[in-house]
């Protein structure tokens, strides 16, 4: 039968408080704590799933191991996450982190060793890396190359073309939130740039081949791809992200093509002149 909290809270006191063994429960917490981390690993890089998919997997998989150990955010959204912060790790071990740990300078408090293991044991996999950058590049190119379907404007109530939203995008949007807590947003932002780069130069260089005559098309479908990266990004990525993906869609898609633009223009212009 399970021990009740109450019975661990218990046994933690005695051997922390009476015992005095705080040192050996320490030492016992890193190896379990390392334990438990290296299933998860496991678990998470035994790869059966479509690369989004794995997104949303991973997500649940990481909030769940957070709120076991303790969670300052976004746990109340289930009911059995709020039983894991009731009897989270640090809830338990109340007597270890208080008494023990905070007299000890040299230790380091019960979160700040899960996540320093989960970062360096789970971010710092080179497969989790790899899984976390397909899905991302699945999603995002699934999204950008959806095509366009008619939404209902409530404003006018008038039907305007709008593109497909990614029935995973909140699973993105869970995975970044998991990634800023961890510190390791930085590395996806550049890798989420370099894809947006990458896309839009190939795009810009297609276009402008194929609209090579017709400047105006060229012009106002950058305007709305723009457009689009604009509400993407309010959507989904932090704020500190939007400028920095605005100035990069924009570089990646008018890059080289002004004077093309400018050019053409003034062709179409004084030929119009000359119908007059």
């Amino acid at each position: 039968m399970p021990a009740t909290h109450h019975t661990i809270f218990s046994a933690c006191r005695t051997v922390v408080s009476i015992a005095k063994r705080g040192e050996g429960l320490y030492n016992v917490l890193q190896m379990e704590l390392e334990r438990c981390i290296n299933v998860l690993v496991k678990e998470c890089t035994r790869q059966s799933q479509a690369p989004i998919d794995w997104i949303g997997f991973f997500a649940s998989m990481c909030t769940s191991f957070k709120c076991r150990i303790v969670s300052p955010f976004n746990c109340s959204h289930s009911s059995s996450l709020k039983l894991a912060v009731q009897d989270s790790l640090v809830s338990l071990l109340t007597y270890l982190d208080q008494h023990y740990i905070v007299k000890n300078s040299a230790l380091k408090p019960i979160r700040y060793l899960a996540n320093t293991s989960l970062r360096e044991l789970v971010f710092g996999n080179p497969t989790v890396l790899e899984y976390i950058y397909e899905g991302t590049k699945d999603w995002i190119e699934s999204e950008r190359n959806s095509k366009y379907v008619f939404c209902l404007s409530l404003g006018n109530l008038e039907f305007i073309p709008c593109r497909v939203v990614h029935l995973h995008r909140a699973e993105i949007t869970r995975l970044i939130s998991l990634l800023i807590y961890h510190g390791q947003y930085d590395k996806f932002e550049r890798y989420y740039v370099s894809l947006t780069y990458d896309y839009y130069s190939s795009e810009s260089e297609r276009l402008s081949k194929e609209q090579q005559k017709d400047p105006r098309f060229f012009f106002e479908h950058v305007q709305a791809r723009i457009n689009q990266e604009l509400e993407r990004n309010n959507e989904v990525l932090p704020e500190g992200s939007w400028g920095l993906l605005r100035e990069t869609t924009e570089r990646a898609l008018w890059n080289n093509r002004l004077d093309w633009l400018a050019n053409e223009s003034t062709r179409f212009f004084n030929l119009r002149m000359k119908l007059i």
